[in-house]
């Protein structure tokens, strides 16, 4: 895992969000950085990253190429295993616990989301019981 949630901004990719205490913090990535190429390969759309990433396992050293205002620069990020990673994005609740604040959602594409209609947010959903059928194909 590096710890970026890369997120599509017209004709680019950027950081959307970084996790706390994870590589890609570490190594000095930040939101709104453009991601140009990831371990040698180019990135021109978010899914570009997870699969530059599918081969690298934990303990790999990884290259993310960006941009920040105008300059172009180089992270060397360790990736770590998601299951070691301690930050405090994946704490749990406790089972059936209610009354924390949900967790901002990143997602790639929405299925079922009628052209013209605001996908599920958590401000449009507020007070709303949500049900959310979330898969990932590979």
């Amino acid at each position: 895992m590096l710890g970026i949630v890369p997120l599509q901004e017209k004709d680019k990719v950027v950081v959307g969000h970084v996790l706390k205490k994870s590589p890609a913090a570490k190594a000095g990535l930040q939101v709104g950085d453009e991601i140009l190429e990831v371990d040698g390969k180019d990135i021109a759309r978010p899914q570009d990253v997870d699969a530059a990433l599918s081969g690298a396992a934990a303990g790999d050293k990884v290259e993310v190429v960006y941009r920040r205002a105008k300059k172009k620069g180089t992270a060397s990020a360790k990736l770590v295993a998601r299951r070691d990673y301690r930050g405090d994005f994946f704490k749990s609740s406790g089972r059936g616990r209610t009354g924390f604040k949900a967790p901002d959602w990143y997602v790639y594409a929405w299925a079922n989301v009628p052209k013209g209609k605001q996908p599920p947010t958590r401000k449009n959903t507020k007070g709303k019981v949500v049900v959310i059928h979330c898969f990932q194909s590979w």
